[in-house]
């Protein structure tokens, strides 16, 4: 009879140190996770960019080394047949260093989520920040489309020095500001990759008179007029 109860008398003492212990082995990780955890968890990328580990000034100098160049870097814009390289400043377009460390950078400190990122092995992804001006980048758009408006013009037929020829139709394009302004806003840093110009999304008005309709009233009128009467003649009956 002593015997079984000096066994129950061990087992009630033995729950709670087994309690504390994984109380203390838990308080010990979380008090790990607050001193040696880095800012970053690991397999955080932004743009390619590999942050995990890192502290905050750490992650602020890869992402000026790595991301800044291309954040710099001229855009080529182009607009029905025109091509225009602008720079991202001038369209009010940067990269946000410090916003975007934050949005990597770990957000809570309760024990469940500084533990969890001692074991955390996955990958995560974070889109950078980027600071818009829209009145900045109106401005320039406004200014690209003066210098790219291109007028609609009419399929004809021109005579230059006793020969017929066909003036060539070409529509006319008109940049789509508001539209444009989400196209340059989505495409800055989005592939480091790309070579191709960002297409600006413009109207475009189509002539009247088709290429088809210039060149079967150069074959069927103009040049057979032109054979058969002299320039002079021609400007005469014209002229009447």
């Amino acid at each position: 009879m002593g015997r079984t109860g000096n066994w129950t008398g061990n087992w009630r003492i033995a729950v709670p140190l087994v309690g504390g212990a994984a109380v203390l082995g838990l308080g010990g990780l979380y008090v790990t996770g607050l001193v040696t955890g880095a800012d970053i968890e690991q397999g955080t990328r932004v743009r390619g960019v590999d942050l995990g580990g890192m502290s905050r000034a750490e992650a602020r100098q890869a992402l000026t080394r790595e991301l800044g160049p291309l954040a710099a870097a001229p855009v080529a814009l182009k607009i029905g047949d025109h091509v225009e390289k602008a720079v991202p400043a001038t369209l009010g377009l940067s990269l946000d260093t410090d916003a975007t460390v934050d949005r990597a950078a770990r957000t809570g400190h309760d024990p469940v989520t500084v533990i969890g990122r001692l074991f955390s092995s996955g990958s995560r992804d974070v889109e950078p920040v980027v600071r818009f001006d829209e009145p900045t980048a109106r401005a320039a758009l406004a200014g690209l489309d003066e210098r790219t408006r291109q007028e609609v013009r009419e399929g004809a037929i021109a005579f230059e020095k006793g020969a017929a020829k066909a003036v060539d139709p070409r529509p006319g394009t008109d940049l789509n500001e508001d539209r444009a302004l989400d196209t340059v806003r989505g495409a800055y840093l989005a592939d480091a990759t790309a070579t191709a110009p960002v297409e600006l999304p413009a109207l475009r008005a189509q002539p009247r008179v088709g290429a088809g309709e210039t060149d079967r009233a150069l074959r069927q009128f103009a040049r057979p007029a032109m054979s058969g009467l002299s320039w002079t003649g021609l400007v005469k009956i014209w002229s009447r």
